[in-house]
Order: C-alpha cells, then sequence, then structure tokens
C-alpha cells in the first residue's frame, strides 16, 4: 500500500481479484516532486483491476476531495467524496470508467492487457504512438482540495477512449521493458450517478501517486525484482569456505555419484559384451546375461544323458 511521508493519512493500493498487489521498491525520489510517489507494481494479464484509497482520521475533514485518475497518459475520471464520507471505514474503490450520453449513465471496466512486441521490427513509428508509447504502463492518481462543491445536471459528452496499441516494434519502446496497457471492456448500462462541480483550492494538488505496473519479466530487467542467482558449483568448493547449507548439498551430490557408480558396477558385473561381424562387416554388440557354471567336485556323481 502506498503511503507518502508528507501526506500520511492517505493510503493508496491497486486491487486485482480482490487482492491488493504487491508493491515494489520505488525508483529514487524527484527532489522537485515532494508531494509525487512513484513505485512500480507487478499485474497479471486479462485482469480486471481497481483503484482503493484510504482517509485515515488523522487526515482532515474539512473539504471535499477529488481524485483525477490518469491512466496510459489518459485523463479518464474524477470522482469527488464530500468531507463527510472521506474516513469510511471501507475506504473509496474505483474500478471502471464513467460516461454519459444525454439519457443513460454507462460504465467499462479496467483490464490489464499484455502489450505485443515485434522483435526486430522496423516500421516508423507515428507521434501518436510515441506519445503513447511514454505513457503506457502508468497510473497517475492527483487528489485535489475543493471548495464550492454543488450539484448540477450532467452533460452529454463523447465516450471517453483508451488509445489501444495493436503492435509494438522494440524501436517504438527504445529498449523500455515495458509489457502492459489498459483496456476497456464493452460499456454496461448503470444507475444514474450524481454529478457535481466544484472548484479546486489549490492549483496543484495536495499530493499524486504514480503507480508503474509491468510484468514480473520485466520488474527483473529493470532491476526493480533481483535475477535469479546463479547456481554455485559447490562440488568444486573449498570445504573451508562453505555454508553449513551447500555442504549437505555437496554430500548430497557425492551420495548420488556413488549411488550411480554402484549400480555402473553392478550392470557390467552381470553382462558381458559380445562382437559379431556380420556379412557386411557391419558390427553388431549383444549384450548376454553372464552365467554360473558348475563344475564336477571330488564325490559328485556325473550321469550321462543321451
Amino acid at each position: 500500500m502506498a503511503i507518502l511521508p508528507t501526506c500520511p493519512g492517505l493510503r493508496v493500493e491497486i486491487i486485482v481479484n480482490g487482492i491488493s498487489i504487491e508493491e515494489h521498491k520505488n525508483p529514487p525520489p524527484d527532489p522537485s516532486q515532494p508531494k509525487t510517489l512513484t513505485t512500480y507494481v507487478e499485474v497479471p494479464s486479462g485482469t480486471n483491476f481497481g483503484i482503493r484509497y484510504f482517509f485515515a482520521r488523522t487526515f482532515p475533514d474539512n473539504r471535499a476531495v477529488s481524485m483525477k485518475v490518469a491512466i496510459d497518459g489518459n485523463e479518464i475520471d474524477e470522482p469527488m467524496h464530500h468531507a463527510r464520507d472521506l474516513h469510511d471505514k471501507n475506504g473509496h474503490f474505483i474500478d471502471r470508467m464513467a460516461s454519459y450520453d444525454g439519457k443513460r449513465w454507462y460504465q467499462q471496466d479496467f483490464v490489464f492487457a499484455a502489450l505485443d512486441i515485434e522483435e526486430g521490427g522496423t516500421d516508423p513509428v507515428n507521434e501518436t504512438v510515441k506519445h503513447a508509447v511514454d505513457h503506457v504502463g502508468t497510473i497517475e492518481l492527483s487528489f485535489f482540495f475543493l471548495e464550492n462543491a454543488r450539484r448540477n445536471k450532467p452533460l452529454p459528452t463523447e465516450r471517453k477512449a483508451l488509445l489501444q496499441i495493436e503492435k509494438l516494434s522494440e524501436k517504438a519502446v527504445k529498449g523500455e521493458s515495458m509489457s502492459h496497457q489498459t483496456c476497456l471492456q464493452p460499456p454496461k448500462h448503470i444507475p444514474n450517478i450524481e454529478y457535481f462541480d466544484a472548484e479546486y483550492a489549490d492549483e496543484d494538488p495536495f499530493t499524486t501517486f504514480v503507480f508503474k505496473y509491468r510484468s514480473f519479466r520485466a520488474l527483473k530487467d529493470l532491476h526493480i525484482v533481483p535475477r535469479s542467482p546463479s547456481p554455485i558449483d559447490v562440488d568444486n568448493m573449498d570445504e573451508a569456505h562453505m555454508t553449513d547449507k551447500q555442504v549437505r548439498v555437496a554430500y548430497r551430490h557425492l551420495v548420488q555419484r556413488q549411488e550411480e557408480q554402484r549400480r555402473l558396477k553392478r550392470e557390467r558385473e552381470g553382462s558381458f559384451d559380445t562382437t559379431v561381424r556380420g556379412d557386411d562387416d557391419d558390427v553388431v554388440w549383444i549384450a548376454t546375461k553372464r552365467r554360473r557354471i558348475s563344475i564336477p567336485g571330488e564325490g559328485d556323481e556325473v550321469a550321462e544323458i543321451d
């Protein structure tokens, strides 16, 4: 859960299947943006997701607050919360983009979708795609204090859309480790939503959270999560420098090798090889089992059988 030291009363998290997804180490903070927190999150493909945020009791509740939501560089919604509703113990949640056509309200759910990156692609990149690439894989949440909030009638608006990148060349991503974009589910009708107008108390947000969402592999490429360690050759290590675990592994390898050697020895003792040459001088190897031959001793009777 992301918490900004300059605004400890506000917590934000990304939710998938009802669970807060894991956050990884943050990039170095930008001294010029002390009110912004950036963090990386690992996301699965093809899953719906939402944004949950909590205002703790320590957060001031004397003004309404809005959260401007920008996904992949597109501003898509800005839910508002009255001062009296800020401290809801269940927090607040948004998992869709709402739109109004003049008669009915609709929603489209958010979905994480994998990018299709073409290796070795050399097609030219237009400006629209360049802009999309600069922002794809980013969820930016900006919080504002509001004044003079008042109910108003919603105006019909053209349904917003997110630019869907069908295919990207490696040239377009410029070596960046990108993996996902956000898509929208088909629209579905929802009950009417109350619509309010308000003014920002300040021109700039009082805090901003930026989530950079990537696959696990992309996070490894970015060194956000550690790469898998190279296997250690414990069999050739100096015992004096080995850990207890490495000693146990080396001993287990030794036992396995000894058992394999004993198995091979038993097989060699239980068979021998005979070479037979065919008509075309092909060499044929025939393996046969050894047989014990009984040799008569003193006092043994030998019977001849015709």
